[in-house]
């Protein structure tokens, strides 16, 4: 049976650290593009709906102000329909490239597993086949 070596376990320690970053570097960009887009979405909010919402309490009779209530409505939900997909966009980019990582150590395991059983078939006593 082999024993682990300090270089193997240098180099499993730095393989590691290697991933965690990956998996670092991803999380901080997802969260960038989230924060991107809460700054943009609350700037259109506060910039874009004031002067509709200022103008819907100048209305005079109630008619007018259904009709600046429902204009007010239609874009919100455009917006809010927009934001969602955004958030569903970022989202999956993130999946992705946390999935690729993962891939990545999946298929380094498996190389290692494959490789260890090669080792111990290979060192079997003979008549163990």
């Amino acid at each position: 049976m082999s024993k682990l070596t300090a270089e193997q376990l240098t180099s499993a320690q730095k393989n590691a650290l290697g991933v965690a970053q990956s998996v670092a570097a991803v999380a901080i960009a997802s969260w960038e593009k989230y924060a991107e887009l809460n700054v943009a979405a609350t700037k259109a909010a506060i910039l874009e709906t004031g002067d509709d919402f200022l103008s819907s309490l100048g209305a005079t009779t109630a008619t007018d102000s259904l009709a600046a209530q429902a204009s007010l409505v239609k874009p919100l939900v455009e917006k809010s329909i927009s934001y969602s997909r955004s958030v569903y966009a970022i989202a999956s980019e993130t999946n992705a490239a946390l999935a690729e990582i993962a891939e990545a150590q999946f298929a380094q395991l498996n190389d290692a597993w494959m490789a260890s059983v090669e080792s111990m078939a290979q060192n079997a006593p003979a008549g163990t086949e």
